[in-house]
């Protein structure tokens, strides 16, 4: 049986760490999810070989985005170590048209400019994915958010990490510099 059947949303590069897999998520996926307005999401698992892949669902829009933990499969020697997803700016509504875009521009622009709100976790972030699956797993397992220049950390009882890194080439024009 092919990976490919039973494994269908998994990125198929394989990374020694599993920063590097986030980081590879954030430069190849932040793009399509900030065109399409709506958070991309993902598990980042170690497979028997030691090595560090991740799943990617592109499916949700800006607040139905789930992690889907049951697309790494039970019982094949994967080992999940962290979920990941992007935060794309709210503002980003105010270049969308549609019905409550300009409410959502307007509300989105103050959280953005003020509190930079898409950069930091959300309670769902912290308590019902990191602080949840860590709980049923019984270790420590991360959580990265994920913005065009950014990379930021939580892993339940450690202090979050940030790193900043250069915008993805494919996000010049797109990414306004003064997010």
């Amino acid at each position: 049986m092919s990976e490919e059947i039973y494994f269908p949303h998994v990125n198929p590069k394989e990374f020694d760490t599993e920063l590097a897999a986030a980081w590879y998520a954030a430069n190849y996926y932040y793009r399509e999810s900030y065109v399409r307005g709506g958070e991309t999401t993902g598990v980042i698992f170690r497979k028997p070989n030691t090595k560090y892949s991740f799943t990617v669902r592109q499916e949700g829009g800006f607040h139905s985005a789930a992690v889907k933990w049951s697309d790494v499969p039970k019982n094949q020697g994967f080992e999940i170590a962290a979920a990941w997803h992007t935060h794309i700016p709210g503002s980003r509504f105010c270049q969308i048209n549609g019905i409550g875009a300009g409410l959502a521009c307007l509300a989105f622009t103050i959280t953005d400019s003020i509190l930079n709100e898409f950069r930091g976790f959300s309670i769902e972030d912290r308590e019902n994915v990191a602080d949840h699956a860590t709980k049923v797993l019984g270790r420590p397992v991360s959580f990265y958010l994920i913005t065009a220049d950014m990379i930021r950390r939580y892993t339940p009882g450690k202090p979050i990490k940030t790193w900043k890194k250069d915008i993805p080439s494919h996000m010049k024009g797109l990414w306004l510099e003064s997010f």
